[in-house]
């Protein structure tokens, strides 16, 4: 599997829904990227990183996370992580 190199891309979601909806379309996925960083600022969220397809891991309110070598494989999608619990300014940078 390839490996990305050079400048980050990003992406938000300004506010959350139930249903996944995209934070950050990965222009050359499938791929691996070396660094991902997410962060959420309110409420949790459930972010994939196969477009929707599956669960990747829950961000809590507040809180920023850098993963290493990430497998994208569609895009970044984040939903909230409780029904109608609506979470604000979920970001995704990935390189």
């Amino acid at each position: 599997m390839a490996t990305t190199t050079g400048v980050p891309v990003t992406g938000t979601d300004a506010v959350g829904t139930d249903t996944y909806a995209a934070v950050l379309a990965a222009p050359t996925a499938p791929l691996i990227y070396k660094h991902v960083i997410l962060s959420v600022q309110t409420k949790d969220a459930i972010v994939s990183f196969d477009g929707g397809t599956t669960d990747g891991i829950r961000l809590l309110a507040g809180e920023q996370v850098i993963l290493d070598d990430v497998y994208i494989q569609d895009a970044i999608q984040g939903k909230n992580a409780v029904g109608g619990d609506n979470y604000t300014f979920l970001t995704a940078s990935a390189w």
